[in-house]
């Protein structure tokens, strides 16, 4: 079966997210579907993520209906799975829950896991905030001879904040840009449960 390729519609807008982590641009039809993109692009268990995967066949009242889910993903331990985003007022219906169960047994038949997410856990607070300034720096330009003094900073120094390194490496200068892109790039770790800020703390991973 051929993969649906996203394209100009008079109903939907088309948002390009760009990835990193695939070295793709990931093509979503609503902004729900691109906000979860920042999920699947800083999850470290994901190790690749495609939105318009392969559609399948399903059958509800012994008729077959065609289905492309939102994205598909593989974690580190290779298992492959599928995702509808719909808001939630939208995915609790009776209607898209009876629909829905039919898909994921035809999902299961293939051997692949589909489950169904809303904005409940994508647009968490402070968390999208914060996968969203992470991609804003992801690509930032830092000097190797920099990125090595401040993760030797925070392994010399418990609980080091980025003021603290922002003093002690950057000599007073903000360093905010630089280490946003040491976790983006998963070489730091912090709470992205907190607003990133100048007092977040920041470990080695």
């Amino acid at each position: 079966m051929s993969k649906r390729v996203l394209g100009k519609s008079a109903i939907n807008n088309i948002y390009r997210f760009p990835s990193q982590k695939t070295g793709e641009t990931i093509f979503t039809e609503s902004t729900l579907e691109f906000n979860a993109c920042f999920h699947f692009e800083y999850a470290p268990q994901v190790v690749y993520f495609e939105s318009q995967p392969l559609g399948f066949e399903y059958y509800i009242e012994n008729k077959v209906h065609i289905y492309t889910a939102d994205f598909a993903s593989i974690d580190r331990q290779g298992i492959r799975r599928l995702y509808e985003v719909k808001p939630h007022k939208i995915a609790i219906k009776d209607s898209f829950l009876h629909e829905f169960k039919a898909k994921k047994e035809a999902a299961l038949d293939l051997g692949f896991e589909l489950v169904v997410i809303d904005e409940t856990q994508i647009c968490i607070k402070p968390l999208l905030d914060n996968l969203k300034v992470l991609h804003r720096y992801v690509m930032h330009e830092c000097s190797e001879e920099l990125h090595r003094q401040i993760k030797s900073e925070v392994l010399s120094v418990k609980n080091v904040t980025i003021e603290d390194i922002s003093k002690s490496v950057g000599h007073g200068g903000n360093l905010t840009c630089e280490i946003c892109a040491l976790i983006a790039k998963g070489e730091l770790g912090s709470d992205l449960y907190e607003p990133i800020n100048n007092q977040t703390r920041v470990w080695v991973l």
